[in-house]
C-alpha cells in the first residue's frame, strides 16, 4: 500500500508571517558552521604575500621554463612505446588523457597547476 502525503492548499497562511524559529540567528548574526563539520568542505585561506624577493622570482622563472608547452607535451603524448625488437605499441587513451591534463605553460602563464609549488609559482607570476 502506498502512503500519500496530502497538503491542504486551502489553509490560511496569514499566521506564518509572524512565526519565529527558536534557535535561529538573531538580528545581525550570520549562520556559522562549526570548524570541524564533517559535511562541509574546509577551504584553506590563500595567503598572498605582497613582498616577493628576487631569489623567489628567479626560482619561479626557472620553474616556468622547465614546464613544457602544449606543443612539447603533444609530442610526448603521442609518442609510441618502444618494445623489444622493432615492435611498437600505442599509448592508451587513459594515459594520453592524463598527459593532456598535466601541467603546461604558455609563455609565463601556467595552466592545470595542482601541486603546491606550481600554485605558488602561478601566484607569483600572476
Amino acid at each position: 500500500a502506498r502512503i500519500r502525503d496530502e497538503i491542504d492548499l486551502t489553509a490560511d497562511s496569514s499566521g506564518l508571517d509572524d512565526a519565529t524559529v527558536d534557535g535561529g540567528p538573531e538580528g545581525d548574526e550570520a549562520p556559522v558552521s562549526p570548524p570541524c563539520s564533517r559535511n562541509k568542505l574546509r577551504r584553506m585561506q590563500h595567503v598572498v604575500e605582497a613582498d616577493v624577493s628576487d631569489v623567489e622570482l628567479i626560482a619561479a622563472g626557472e620553474f616556468v621554463e622547465a614546464v613544457p608547452t602544449r606543443w612539447q607535451r603533444r609530442k610526448r603524448r603521442h609518442q609510441r612505446k618502444v618494445k623489444a625488437g622493432e615492435w611498437t605499441e600505442g599509448r592508451s587513451r587513459k594515459r594520453r588523457h592524463l598527459k593532456l591534463c598535466s601541467l603546461t605553460r604558455s609563455c609565463m602563464q601556467i595552466y592545470n597547476a595542482h601541486s603546491t609549488k606550481a600554485k605558488r609559482v602561478k601566484g607569483i607570476s600572476a
